[in-house]
């Protein structure tokens, strides 16, 4: 079934986000660690925007979110005081980089390899990783990711016509890609309004 808001599921984002905070800050010299391995940015990154999307789907509810939200809020602040080091800052861009460099085999494959789910999820959380990180790094005044973006689209065009190919294998066979709580510009996490968006462009809409 598609992944619901819950208030366990939030609890277990705001233990990783806080382990993947812990064990990224303790590293002494950022150049020696390999970028996408554990510890990484982009896994807190990712904790983040989950956790951030959880949170304003559980705002609607009757859920208790006073200790969620003061939880969130002191990850985030330390988030944004390790983003203020230069040394982490520049291994934000090698990461992005290796990620990016990475993708274009990913997406040639999509949809194409066994067991389906676990590769189709392996293959989103690589895109949810690195459109984390572009999130982040836009917001920083010293560094520009012009470039990055457009390489990026360029393999989004591709991605996007493999997803749309597959959309009804994703919708029932992948139904754990569905989150609807992240942002639109996480537009692979919304199977729904893509299938809702081809429906409208087959009938001139």
């Amino acid at each position: 079934m598609a992944i619901d808001p819950s208030q366990e599921r939030t609890k277990r984002y705001l233990r990783s986000y806080r382990d993947q905070l812990d064990r990224f800050s303790a590293i002494e010299d950022y150049s020696q660690l390999p970028p996408a391995e554990e510890p990484s940015l982009s896994a807190a990154l990712v904790a983040d925007t989950e956790v951030k999307g959880l949170l304003r789907a559980l705002r609607e509810t009757d859920v208790d979110m006073l200790e969620l939200e003061s939880e969130y809020a002191t990850c985030r602040e330390e988030m944004e005081e390790l983003l203020r080091s230069p040394d982490v800052r520049r291994y934000a861009v090698a990461e992005l980089e290796y990620l990016l460099e990475s993708f274009p085999a990913k997406v040639s494959h999509f949809l194409e390899l066994e067991p389906l789910q676990m590769e189709v999820e392996q293959h989103l959380g690589w895109r949810d990783s690195i459109e984390a990180l572009l999130t982040e790094l836009d917001t920083t005044e010293s560094i520009d990711v012009h470039e990055q973006r457009i390489r990026l689209e360029t393999l989004d065009e591709v991605l996007r016509v493999r997803y749309e190919e597959g959309i009804e294998t994703i919708r029932s066979e992948c139904p754990t890609v569905q989150r609807p709580y992240y942002p639109e510009s996480f537009w692979w996490r919304h199977p729904s309004k893509v299938d809702e968006e081809l429906d409208s462009s087959l009938n001139g809409a």
